[in-house]
């Protein structure tokens, strides 16, 4: 099975009625495809695919001001 994880924007807890547990969903959290919370709330979950696509689509920020101890060329 594949991969997925907590999607980005998912940080709660769900109850499992079947097993009468509370979860913690974290961002980034790892899941196998086939767990039966996954199936149970997929709402709060992606495929390892749509994170990478996210992180490609990201552009670096350059910094205004230099880190303590960088030094800078002029």
């Amino acid at each position: 099975m594949s991969i997925v994880r907590v999607k980005s924007d998912v940080a709660c807890s769900v109850y499992d009625e079947d097993t009468d547990t509370r979860y913690a969903l974290t961002p980034g959290m790892e899941f196998d495809s086939g767990d039966p919370l996954v199936r149970k709330f997929g709402w709060a979950f992606q495929i390892d695919a749509e994170a990478d696509v996210r992180r490609q689509r990201r552009t670096s920020v350059e910094m205004a001001t230099a880190e303590p101890g960088e030094k800078r060329n002029r």
